[in-house]
């Protein structure tokens, strides 16, 4: 969650994080908005949850480019929270290049922003050609 001016941006972080405990989320929102230190959240069963999220996906990574699809790697810096920085162009120049995937492309409109974690084309025209 990011305060920019008035604006309020979310994540979907932010949603799984509404859904599991309004408390938590207004205290993001505090956070956000500077009248409070932003809370915490850390421990040994939560890095261990991490760790294992970073190796699967690392594993399902070097699986997609063993097997034959194009994939584009669209982070160019440390993923954060605060900053997608110039990676929604490299997102969507992967994606009108036609690449079959794109990995941690950053998606971001007027209240959302965030990465996923892949992005696959599929076989529907679109603006972007015979695919979307």
């Amino acid at each position: 969650m990011q305060q920019q001016d008035d604006k309020t941006i979310l994540a979907p972080t932010d949603l799984s994080n509404f859904l599991s405990c309004n408390h938590s989320s207004r205290r993001d929102l505090d956070a956000a908005r500077g009248s409070v230190e932003r809370p915490v959240r850390y421990g040994p069963v939560l890095d261990a949850l991490k760790e294992r999220g970073r190796n699967h996906e690392q594993s399902y990574l070097e699986f997609l480019r063993g097997s034959g699809l194009l994939v584009v790697d669209a982070i160019d810096y440390e993923p954060s929270e605060t900053s997608l920085g110039g990676s929604t162009g490299k997102t969507l120049s992967a994606m009108q290049s036609g690449a079959d995937i794109i990995y941690q492309p950053a998606l971001v409109d007027n209240t959302w922003s965030g990465r996923a974690d892949f992005l696959r084309k599929i076989d529907k025209p679109s603006d972007l050609g015979e695919w979307s």
